[in-house]
């Protein structure tokens, strides 16, 4: 499957497997509880939580439908019930953008009150520079012990994420593609924790 030119499929397995980008920076000492996916494509990710984090519910946000049938068929390979991932096939974004258009967005907030969460042990988050609306309105932070997103700098200034992260007493840091610590707006990753899971601090 991996063989050949680089594709899709290749660049999943690297990123989550061997980069392990979204989790290799925390070390978990319980399970996570409800895992929130923004930008779940294919739902590998929400798979990975479920399966080795002991997420209760993944809850997968995805604008792109055709990839429900994929998500269906990697929770019955490995023998998990539908009702542990529901899923969203809309854009996440602020209140405000939901407001003016609940057909495409859907705010935290309200993905938070229609499941019924108090609280997201993990958010991982790639939403391709759409990270900058969703921080507009962050109060949906106070909801959250970790955090972990691939930013898009091309998208616009990042800088009112690491002031909300801060304003929420969240220990972040902020990477480029190797680990290196870089400044928001040079940076690939985030990562952020609230109740010191974060390995790299």
């Amino acid at each position: 499957m991996l063989s050949g030119t680089d594709n899709s499929t290749f660049g999943n397995v690297r990123g989550l497997c061997a980069r392990d980008c979204y989790f290799g920076p925390f070390k978990f000492t319980s399970k996570i509880g409800t895992f929130l996916d923004l930008g779940a494509n294919r739902g590998m990710v929400s798979l990975l939580a479920l399966s080795c984090l002991g997420a209760e519910r993944a809850i997968g946000v995805e604008a792109l439908e055709n990839y429900n049938g994929i998500v269906q068929l990697l929770l019955q390979a490995n023998h998990l019930s539908p009702d542990c991932a529901p899923r969203y096939n809309r854009f996440v974004s602020s209140r405000s953008s939901e407001a003016r258009d609940p057909a495409q967005n859907v705010s935290i907030e309200t993905i938070r009150t229609e499941q019924g969460i108090d609280r997201f042990g993990f958010v991982k988050m790639d939403i391709e520079g759409g990270e900058i609306d969703v921080f507009r309105g962050p109060d949906w932070l106070v909801h959250v012990d970790n955090l972990a997103m691939e930013v898009h700098p091309s998208a616009g200034d990042l800088s009112i994420i690491p002031a909300a992260l801060r304003d929420y007493s969240f220990d972040f840091v902020c990477v480029d593609q190797s680990g290196t610590r870089r400044k928001i707006n040079d940076a690939m990753f985030v990562y952020a924790s609230r109740n010191r899971s974060l390995r790299q601090l």
